[in-house]
C-alpha cells in the first residue's frame, strides 16, 4: 500500500497487488494548501475480498482535489475503485476514470460527490457502477464513448442520492443484467440528460 499523508502529489506507474482482504492500493490523507492529483496511471490488481484501488481521505483543510484513475484497477467482490470518506460535495475529492475499473459481485467503482468517467466501468452482480452523494455527474463526451457494464440482481450503473444533481450521459454504451438497472435516483431535484449511446437490457 502507498500511504501518503502529506502535500505531495502521486502517481502510480507501476504496478501494486492486494493479496488480502479489506487491501488498499493507494491511500492518500493529506494536509494540502493548493488542489493537486492523485493518479492511478499503472496497474492495481486484486483478487481477495472488499479492496480499494485508490482510498481519498478528505484533506485536513477542506481543499478540494482530484482523484484520477488513467491506469487499470481490477479488484475481486466487493472491491471499490475509488473511495473517499468526504462528507459533503463542496470538501470531497472529485472522482475520476479515465481508464479502465472492473470489480466484481457487490463492487463499485466509483464511490463519492462529484464524479467523472469517460472509461470504461464494469461491476459484477448487485454492484454499482457510479455511486453519487452530490454533485454533477457526467458519463462519457463527444469524443470518448465509454462502457459501463453491470450485472445481474439490483446492480445499477449510476445511483444517486444527493439533491440538485446533474446527472450527463453523453454518447455513453450501458449493457445492464438481469433484474438491474441503468439509473437509479433516490434523491431529491436531480436531472438526468442523456445524449445519443446505447443501452442493452438483459433478460
Amino acid at each position: 500500500m502507498l500511504k501518503i499523508m502529506k502535500q505531495l502529489e502521486l502517481k502510480n506507474k507501476g504496478t501494486i497487488n492486494l493479496a488480502d482482504d479489506d487491501g488498499i492500493a493507494i491511500s492518500y490523507e493529506p494536509n494540502l494548501t493548493s488542489a493537486i492529483v492523485v493518479e492511478n496511471k499503472g496497474k492495481i490488481t486484486s483478487t481477495a475480498k472488499k479492496g480499494t484501488g485508490i482510498y481519498a481521505a478528505k484533506d485536513a483543510n477542506s481543499i478540494q482535489y482530484s482523484a484520477l484513475n488513467s491506469g487499470t484497477i481490477s479488484l475481486g467482490e466487493g472491491g471499490v475503485g475509488l473511495y473517499t470518506n468526504a462528507t459533503s460535495t463542496t470538501i470531497s475529492p472529485k472522482l475520476s476514470n479515465t481508464g479502465t475499473i472492473k470489480s466484481r459481485k457487490n463492487g463499485i467503482g466509483l464511490y463519492g460527490y462529484e464524479e467523472t468517467t469517460t472509461g470504461n466501468i464494469t461491476v459484477g452482480d448487485s454492484g454499482i457502477a457510479l455511486y453519487s452523494q452530490g454533485g454533477d455527474v457526467n458519463i462519457g463526451s463527444a469524443t470518448d464513448n465509454p462502457t459501463i457494464t453491470v450485472g445481474n440482481t439490483n446492480a445499477t450503473a449510476v445511483y444517486t442520492t444527493g439533491s440538485g444533481q446533474n446527472v450527463t450521459s453523453t454518447k455513453a454504451n450501458y449493457d445492464i443484467g438481469t433484474e438491474s438497472y441503468g439509473f437509479v435516483n433516490k434523491g431529491t431535484g436531480n436531472t438526468l440528460n442523456i445524449s445519443g449511446g446505447t443501452a442493452t437490457l438483459k433478460r
